[in-house]
């Protein structure tokens, strides 16, 4: 499975857009919304007792705690769009692709960095998290925290789900060293990053989605997409777009529905979120590319969807918490952090644009 094969295919082009990327964004930062607030924040659904009028409670959190596949996605998504990036330039510009990237993601960081430490009187007890073994260890720890890589080196964070910055940055300068992997190893690279447990090699935050990078290098090289449309153009027998088009997204939505509950009964995270990841990127791919349909909402939350993971714990759970949790419907809950955090990237893009901020 040679990605140069793939790629000089004139009859299978790349039809992932960005729009695409977008909306599979929105959709996994409601995801990682709801899966916070809930899942994660069981003694806080119990503590202002959280209501359900359709739904029971308990059915709740187990659709929040499914809805960890948000990380998949995010993960499966950025591998996709370095590889079809650095697949498009020439080999002595790729270096600097990847600088270019680290220093966009690592920029935009550290401004809600920035923001959070200014707003420490909200919750001065977060500031101390840094100071417990004296000053100078403190700063020490507040520059690795505002370098994003605090989860990688084990010390202190102001926020417990920066978590994602160290593997977000692990993987732009890993990203090289896994297409190589790929191009050299094909389809076996995919299955040795599924089986490394297996292997005796122990999970970490960033070898826990190894293999979802790999699924998203697979499917940008091999362009998977493409020849999902190059397989309407073949079947001829089936006449009308719509059909097909159905029975596409039946067929995905079984698979999906497949490997959830294996996922709910058996886990095996590190392997069913990755897939899970894929098929809906399918899914999005035919409804949004090929079918035309917008999803301009979830569009907006995906353009905005870093500053919305880097600030909504710092808004449910360390500064605001009485008032999220004050609407106790479940869905209130949501519909108001996910404007609150929404609200605030706007005003934050907004400033950035306005004095050409690295953006």
């Amino acid at each position: 499975m040679s990605s140069s094969k793939s790629q000089s295919n004139p009859e299978c082009p790349v039809f992932f857009s960005k729009n695409v990327t977008f909306v599979l964004k929105g959709a996994g930062i409601i995801l990682m919304l709801f899966h916070h607030l809930f899942s994660c924040s069981a003694d806080l659904v119990e503590k202002y007792h959280v209501s359900s009028r359709l739904i029971p409670i308990d059915k709740i959190m187990t659709l929040s705690a499914l809805s960890k596949i948000c990380v998949a996605i995010f993960v499966f998504l950025s591998a996709c769009g370095i590889t079809i990036s650095l697949r498009q330039k020439p080999k002595d510009q790729q270096t600097g692709y990847v600088w270019h990237r680290y220093k966009k993601l690592a920029f935009g960081f550290l401004i809600v960095y920035l923001i959070s430490i200014l707003t420490f009187f909200l919750r001065a007890d977060r500031l101390r998290i840094y100071f417990k073994e004296g000053g100078l260890k403190g700063i020490f720890y507040m520059i690795i925290d505002a370098s994003g890589l605090a989860s990688f080196f084990g010390t202190p964070s102001y926020n417990e789900t920066w978590w994602y910055m160290s593997v977000a940055i692990l993987m732009v300068f890993a990203m090289p060293l896994l297409i190589s992997l790929y191009d050299h190893f094909g389809l076996s690279a995919v299955v040795v990053a599924a089986m490394l447990t297996y292997l005796g090699i122990p999970l970490t935050a960033f070898t826990t989605y190894l293999f979802t990078m790999l699924l998203g290098i697979m499917a940008a090289s091999e362009n998977i997409y493409g020849y999902l449309f190059s397989l309407r153009e073949k079947l001829k027998s089936i006449k009308s777009d719509t059909v097909f088009y159905s029975l596409a997204l039946v067929f995905f939505a079984f698979l999906f529905l497949v490997i959830l509950t294996f996922r709910f009964k058996c886990g095996h995270e590190d392997l069913t979120d990755g897939l899970l990841a894929l098929i809906l990127s399918g899914i999005f791919f035919i409804l949004t590319d090929l079918k035309g349909f917008r999803f301009p909402f979830l569009s907006l939350l995906g353009k905005h969807s870093m500053n919305m993971f880097l600030l909504h714990t710092l808004i449910f759970e360390y500064y605001f918490t009485d008032f999220i949790y004050s609407f106790h419907n479940w869905l209130l809950i949501t519909l108001v952090l996910l404007c609150a955090s929404l609200a605030i990237s706007i005003v934050i893009d907004f400033f950035k644009s306005k004095y050409s901020v690295y953006h």
